[in-house]
């Protein structure tokens, strides 16, 4: 089984069928960005800011931490939101060249969980991956859309009626995001998001922050609306058909 780090655009068209639409054809740019300052993301940046290095993957995931939990915790999610953490999943598929397959375990799957204590739902209930790195590279994307492609074939797999699939790749500083429609088809925003000034020990102000946390807010809201715990998925089907493009 080839990891999701370590594989290609055509392993993963051909063990989950999604296509790769194109660099750069998700428009993000109608997302609105939020202006008031979010108080308990500052407060726990800054205070990592001043104590806790970049050095590893372990301390940058405390700075991913602090971002999902200032965006999860927020009222209209009405706290159904969970991070389900490094959970292995594979998918496997048989084509003309023989059998193909692939397997990952994300740093985070969230989804619906009815309390902090629920045990994790199966993968493909799961709308939001989220994997953080230390290093940066371009065969980054590959790994990005290898773990969303492999849950959009899931979910395909066991009939669900929404088929969309987010992903956020980041290392704390850098954000990269990835949609997969309800065709298949793989989408990359046209560029990456930045947190300025993280991890120099220097006060981060809102303007540092916001929009990468207007993003991430953005991605949730529309894997929060693909999948309500309760209400039918009509409602979100139009918001979501081109990767909530519109705000």
């Amino acid at each position: 089984s080839e990891p999701f780090g370590n594989t290609s655009f055509e392993h993963i068209q051909e063990t989950t069928g999604c296509t790769l639409k194109g660099e750069g054809t998700w428009d993000l740019g109608a997302v609105q960005i939020v202006q008031e300052p979010c108080e308990l993301l500052l407060s726990t940046l800054n205070a990592l800011n001043k104590v806790w290095p970049l050095m590893s993957e372990a301390n940058r995931r405390s700075y991913i931490d602090a971002f999902l939990l200032s965006v999860l915790s927020r009222e209209e999610f009405h706290y159904h939101l969970r991070t389900f953490t490094e959970e292995t999943f594979s998918v496997s598929d048989t084509t003309r060249a023989g059998k193909r397959s692939m397997s990952g375990r994300p740093d985070y799957l969230i989804g619906h969980g009815r309390s902090p204590y629920s045990p994790s739902p199966p993968v493909e209930t799961h709308v939001l991956v989220v994997e953080g790195k230390v290093a940066w590279s371009e065969t980054d994307r590959k790994q990005l859309a290898a773990g969303a492609a492999a849950l959009h074939h899931r979910r395909k797999n066991e009939g669900k009626k929404n088929l969309c699939v987010w992903e956020s790749l980041t290392n704390a500083v850098l954000w990269d995001f990835c949609f997969i429609n309800q065709k298949g088809e793989i989408e990359f925003p046209r560029r990456i998001f930045l947190v300025t000034g993280l991890g120099s020990g220097t006060e981060l102000t809102w303007d540092d922050v916001k929009e990468v946390y207007s993003h991430l807010l953005h991605v949730v809201r529309l894997a929060y609306l693909a999948t309500p715990p309760t209400t039918p998925q009509t409602s979100a089907n139009d918001l979501v058909a081109d990767g909530g493009s519109a705000s």
